[in-house]
């Protein structure tokens, strides 16, 4: 079942005339998992609802699986040499019962720690500690918990009324996690599960993104938008940007910061002031975070046509903002990713993960 198969390209690639990009495929494996995936230099691990597994990103050979966890198994979280995934059922001798999160080597999958926990919003890993959003105790109760790193024991739990996920995790900002409670940005240490500082309630966050040392909030004005740079470590406004249209997409990458709003305008600025690098016009804006693969942007692009919507994902020179084309189109809600150089196309109705090679034409 997960043994890479080649697919002809032109199955999957939808290139406009004027496109300056190519795709090529390189394998896909069968898949239905949608966005429960993750890919580093040395591993992809992708999760189904009842089993994880490890493929190598560069072959896709089969390294490792596990089938034995239980049922309602989370998006796996890769950091370094361990995979860590929520199980909403986990398997015991009873068969499927409580939650629980496991720690799973990524070389072999043998379990390193099992904790009576479970994230079912998502996992993140910080430091020492790994911090999840879930129903994390007996009663139910939604709650941010924090486990070691090391042997999945419980360090401490942080109740928030009106907790909601980010994404679909805690966002790691340096020794912090951010949260969103209601419609406010906190702060809340991954140490101690202590809140380090919370936004003001009249600046509604919607998504924030972090490189450690500053912390990117999109937020919204009625039907204006906003992002905001704030001191990771206080807060503390360093920066505004405001927008035209509330924005749907965020990326921080190295210097820079991506923003793309729901009316197609995606933007650069500057990360350390807000200035904006270059701004352009693309289709149709979607809620799809930008991607960057090596020196082009990719952004997802709502088309509506007299029937039923389109999805395009389009691409833009990174350096300077100017178009290089469509590559890639579907009639339904897809998830690409980037990661060890490659881009991951996971196809939910074709039941199919591609990895593919994006290339410029000459």
């Amino acid at each position: 079942m997960w043994t890479p198969t080649l697919l002809a390209v032109a199955s999957l690639a939808s290139q406009t005339p004027d496109t300056k990009l190519a795709v090529q495929e390189l394998w896909y494996l069968e898949f239905s998992g949608g966005r429960r995936f993750e890919v580093s230099p040395q591993l992809l691990a992708l999760s189904e609802p009842n089993g994880v597994y490890a493929n190598d990103p560069v072959s896709g050979e089969s390294r490792w699986f596990r089938t034995d966890l239980g049922e309602g198994v989370s998006r796996p979280e890769l950091d370094d040499d361990v995979v860590v995934v929520s199980v909403a059922k986990a398997r015991s001798a009873e068969g499927p019962t409580a939650p629980a999160t496991f720690a799973l080597d990524a070389n072999t999958g043998e379990t390193l720690w099992r904790s009576p926990l479970g994230a079912a919003e998502g996992l993140t890993v910080v430091g020492p500690h790994v911090v999840g959003i879930g129903s994390m105790s007996s009663d139910g109760k939604i709650a941010l918990v924090g486990l070691k790193r090391a042997d999945g024991a419980l360090a401490w739990t942080r109740e928030l009324d009106g907790l909601r996920k980010l994404s679909a995790a805690p966002e790691p900002a340096g020794e912090l996690v951010l949260c969103r409670v209601d419609e406010t940005l906190v702060a809340v240490r991954a140490s101690t599960g202590d809140v380090a500082w919370r936004s003001p309630s009249s600046e509604l966050s919607m998504d924030a993104r972090s490189n450690g040392e500053l912390v990117v909030a999109l937020g919204s004005d009625g039907e204006q938008g906003v992002v905001r740079g704030l001191i990771a470590s206080s807060g503390a406004r360093k920066w505004v940007y405001p927008l035209s249209a509330p924005a749907t997409g965020l990326e921080i990458l190295g210097e820079q910061v991506l923003v793309f709003d729901w009316k197609g305008q995606l933007m650069c600025l500057e990360l350390a002031t807000g200035k904006e690098r270059w701004s352009v016009a693309a289709e149709g804006g979607s809620s799809v975070d930008p991607l960057v693969c090596g020196q082009v942007v990719l952004v997802q692009c709502i088309l509506r046509g007299n029937s039923k919507p389109t999805w395009r994902w389009v691409g833009f020179d990174l350096k300077d903002g100017a178009p290089l084309g469509a590559v890639l189109q579907a009639d339904e809600i897809d998830t690409l990713e980037v990661g060890a150089g490659r881009l991951w196309w996971s196809r939910p109705k074709l039941g199919v993960l591609q990895s593919l090679a994006l290339e410029r034409k000459p």
